[in-house]
């Protein structure tokens, strides 16, 4: 393709990125060849990298990502207003020599609450967050004339200045509007009509630090409005844990996949100009990215001990090229200890809690397979954690007679059968345990396949399944 035009994403890493399947969907949908490509770029490069597009003459622009946002904006000949006054640029357009800078992140903002049909002129909004994403988001709703907007941004002093920087930046930018900013110290002047959530908390490959497992339990103490919509710009998991939350308080909501298409769309027409019906290619895009990310999301194995569970997770996580985690690997290597040491410190509730987390962390995962240990699913927030991430669970089963066979010959000790290891108390934690497999998507009984044969069945299912 010679001579044909080009653009890219650019930034450091970049392997995450879905710019480059949205932008060639777009361009096979619009019939507009273009290459376009992931391009890492170290901080160093940069100004290198912006000054020779300048000079080529195929290049139609880039969409920037992680750590370039803020600084391009010295190095572009032009910022329109959206990008002067969130700091911020991910689009520049490359036009006769030019760089010229844009945020497209406030269309992708508008455009989403104009599709969920949620008004905000006079009314009362909250941000949580206070840095590039959220002054995107107090931008769209100063131009769309919120009455009064709420920032929060943590509890430390440094993430308290960051959030009154923003207040008093668009405190000057749009005047109309009443920036506060929220410390928690006392009741709020009215009732919210959008909550709208722009840190990493809940994202898929950002694992959460101690103690933010409950970061929005304290939605509850919030007045909101009738039809109140929260809003999560995280598109990966499209469930996250703010949106749960907000929907157990009976919140309407709205994930971040539709503000990546809006933007990702308005960075086309800055480049091509405009598109004229939009809608048809918005919900194409949108149901060709959830199809994907249900290609992409982690696959749990769960079953009684003997199973098979971390053989066949290694041999499948081989032959899919993707990561391999066993939770009981995880918490011995978190906590120094093996399995059966934690039992014996902390008895099998101490235990149970350390694989909470791991298995909430793995939750939050992409292209992985997780060996869950065989009772994990007896906590209910765990089987939560799973189907509520819309990772895949598949059941390993085998005879009672198999599994005692094969624990028999396994060298690892196995805690809760260490004082009685007969088949009857076998059963019981069996019986005990049922109703958690039950809840898997796909049961595969193993006792006469080998195991290539149960990974080449996963691997069936995960052709067949990739579009339900």
């Amino acid at each position: 393709m010679k001579g044909a035009i080009r653009a890219a994403v650019i930034g450091n890493p970049i392997s995450h990125s879905l710019s480059p399947k949205i932008f060639s969907f777009i361009a096979d949908y619009l019939s507009q060849p273009i290459q376009y490509h992931p391009q890492e770029v170290t901080s160093e490069r940069l100004p290198d990298f912006l000054r020779q597009l300048k000079e080529a003459p195929e290049w139609i622009g880039i969409n920037i990502t992680i750590p370039h946002k803020e600084a391009v904006l010295s190095l572009a000949d032009s910022l329109d207003k959206t990008v002067i006054a969130t700091g911020a640029a991910n689009v520049v357009h490359v036009s006769e020599h030019l760089l010229h800078a844009h945020n497209t992140d406030v269309t992708g903002v508008i455009e989403t609450l104009e599709n969920e049909n949620c008004e905000i002129p006079g009314q009362t909004a909250w941000i949580i967050g206070a840095g590039g994403a959220a002054r995107a988001v107090a931008f769209a709703l100063g131009q769309l004339k919120a009455k009064r907007v709420y920032l929060s941004n943590s509890g430390s002093s440094v993430s308290i200045e960051r959030a009154q920087k923003l207040a008093n930046d668009f405190t000057h930018a749009f005047p109309e509007t009443e920036w506060i900013v929220d410390e928690g110290k006392g009741p709020l002047r009215d009732k919210i009509k959008l909550i709208v959530h722009c840190t990493p908390v809940g994202m898929n490959r950002a694992k959460l630090r101690a103690g933010q497992e409950g970061f929005f339990s304290n939605l509850a103490r919030l007045p909101f409005a009738d039809g109140a919509l929260a809003f999560d710009l995280i598109y990966r998991p499209e469930n996250t844990p703010f949106l749960k939350e907000a929907r157990a308080l009976g919140l309407g909501t709205v994930g971040g996949l539709d503000m990546l298409i809006s933007q990702a769309i308005a960075s086309w027409e800055i480049w091509f100009g405009a598109i004229p019906e939009k809608q048809p290619l918005k919900k194409a895009l949108k149901a060709e990215l959830r199809s994907h990310l249900k290609q992409v999301r982690p696959i749990f194995l769960t079953g009684f001990m003997g199973s098979g569970k971390s053989k066949v997770g290694q041999a499948l996580a081989q032959k899919l090229g993707w990561d391999f985690l066993d939770t009981d690997r995880e918490i011995e290597k978190n906590e120094r200890l093996s399995v059966a040491e934690i039992f014996a410190r902390d008895g099998e509730r101490g235990f149970r809690k350390y694989e909470s987390h791991a298995v909430s962390q793995a939750s939050q995962t992409e292209k992985t397979v997780i060996a869950l240990g065989g009772g994990a699913l007896l906590d209910s927030d765990n089987l939560k954690h799973i189907l509520e991430s819309d990772a895949l669970l598949i059941h390993l089963d085998a005879s009672p007679e198999k599994l005692r066979d094969r624990i028999r010959n396994s060298p690892d000790p196995r805690p809760l059968l260490t004082d009685d290891p007969s088949l009857e108390r076998m059963m019981t934690l069996l019986r005990q345990r049922s109703p958690g497999y039950a809840r898997a998507k796909f049961r595969l009984e193993t006792d006469e396949m080998t195991l290539n044969q149960i990974v080449d069945k996963i691997c069936h299912i995960l052709t067949e399944g990739s579009s339900q």
